[in-house]
């Protein structure tokens, strides 16, 4: 199950894992200090560089609109750092996603009089 950051709450990950499903929540700043230290941590090149190694990293590019988009995600299981991490029945993962948008620049044709 998937839902946005109004509904990411520890009450609502309790119902999901009560009722045996699994979810994915969204964190944004509505979280106090969480989406903050979840930053924090991935910025961490050590920790970036470790999970490019492993399985923990997916990168992805596309091309539309004359603009190209590079989607480079994130995630692992080391959530023991995280303060209140035992507050989500059933968290077992955090994960970030970086993305850059490159805009093709118009070309302009120069005429010559």
């Amino acid at each position: 199950m998937t839902i946005d950051e109004m509904g990411t709450q520890t009450a609502i990950a309790e119902t999901i894992r009560k009722r045996r499903a699994d979810y994915v929540l969204a964190v944004k700043g509505n979280h106090g200090n969480l989406e903050t230290d979840i930053r924090l941590y991935f910025e961490e090149t050590q920790v970036c560089e470790s999970l490019k190694k492993s399985a923990g990293y997916k990168k992805t590019i596309e091309k539309t609109h004359g603009q190209t988009e590079t989607r480079r995600y994130y995630q692992t299981e080391d959530i023991r750092w995280m303060e209140g991490h035992r507050s989500w029945k059933g968290l077992k993962s955090i994960g970030l996603e970086k993305k850059t948008i490159r805009k093709k620049r118009r070309q302009r044709n120069v005429g010559i009089i």
